[in-house]
Formats: C-alpha cells, sequence, structure tokens
C-alpha cells in the first residue's frame, strides 16, 4: 500500500528542480545518472513536477525532456551556442535545397543537423531538438501540411513547397523553387 509522499521525495524534487532549472532542458537518463535514482524513483518525481506545473515534458519518439515551463520562446542556449528562429528558417531553407517536386518533407533530425553544422553544437543534444520539436509546429501552422509519426513514433511533416516558399520569403532557394514549379 502506498505511503504517501515522504521527506526523502520532497527532498528529492527540490533537488531535481533545481537541477532542471540549471540545465533547462534534462532527459531522464540525465537524472538517474546524476541523483543515482532508479527509473521508477525518477520518473515518478518528474511527472509529479509536471503534474505540479513546475516543468513541462517534451515527447520525442522514445526520449522524454523535462524543461523550465515555458522556456522556449524564440530562442535559446545550446551549450556556447546560440539558437534562433533564424537558425531555423536557414536550416529549412536548406533541406529546400533538395525539393524537387511539390511536397517536401521536414523532420526534427534534418534540421537540427543543419544547425549543428552551423554553430558546430551536437545534433542530438536533448535541448537542441526540444527546441526543434516545440518551435517547428508553430513556425508551420499557416503552412499547407500533413503531420505523420515514423516507426519511432518521432513526428514530420509533408509540406507544400510552394506555401512554404511564400512563407520563407528570405530563401533564395525558393525564388528558383517557385519558378521551376509555376508557384
Amino acid at each position: 500500500m502506498p505511503r504517501g509522499i515522504t521527506d526523502k521525495v520532497i527532498v528529492r524534487q527540490h533537488r531535481i528542480l533545481e537541477f532542471i532549472e540549471n540545465e533547462i532542458c534534462v532527459t531522464t537518463k540525465q537524472v538517474i545518472h546524476e541523483f543515482g535514482l532508479t527509473h521508477s524513483q525518477a520518473f515518478y518525481i518528474l511527472r509529479m513536477l509536471k503534474n505540479q506545473g513546475l516543468i513541462e515534458e517534451h515527447v520525442i519518439g522514445k526520449l522524454s525532456m523535462w524543461c523550465n515551463t515555458g522556456h522556449m520562446l524564440n530562442d535559446v542556449y545550446v551549450g556556447d551556442a546560440f539558437i534562433s528562429v533564424a537558425d531555423l528558417e536557414h536550416a529549412i531553407c536548406k533541406i529546400l535545397e533538395s525539393v524537387r517536386g511539390h511536397k517536401a518533407t521536414i523532420r526534427v533530425s534534418w534540421i537540427a543537423d543543419k544547425i549543428a553544422k552551423k554553430v558546430s553544437v551536437n545534433p542530438r543534444q536533448p535541448l537542441l531538438l526540444a527546441y526543434i520539436s516545440e518551435m517547428l509546429p508553430i513556425m508551420l501552422s499557416s503552412i499547407k501540411k500533413s503531420t505523420f509519426r515514423d516507426a519511432k513514433t518521432i513526428e514530420f511533416y509533408v509540406v507544400d513547397t510552394c506555401s512554404i516558399c511564400n512563407y520563407f520569403t528570405e530563401c533564395p532557394v525558393c525564388e528558383t523553387l517557385k519558378k521551376r514549379l509555376n508557384c
């Protein structure tokens, strides 16, 4: 029979919340290693913090990211690099270079790879992936698109090339695509 919240759990909550506030975003695995907890212990406390509204959970495939509430507004520091919405737009423009038809596929991992090459960060850095996962749907909200999930339950988007090129007016690739596709 459950005993309820113990003093030990309360102390862990405060320590883990402080850890997340310092790191901005962490994975469950990082919490496990930092505090020497089992997966169940870590997940229990993280879920409690989420239910109290102190942190947010972002699920990227099978990975759970636990972040400060409302941390991702326009830009973020990933390691020593500053990542902004302009970096996301530049990465999307780079992806459009390989588009041949009226549909373009955009994946979070592809954008992370393009940004990582530009600013020298790990493309699988959890904060970078969480930032892209949160910002991408917002950026593509006014564009004709279909949202899919692959076998790993990771979202990706198939967008109308003309629609995305009308939105990303600063992308030099879009001018060529619009002429070629008669947009």
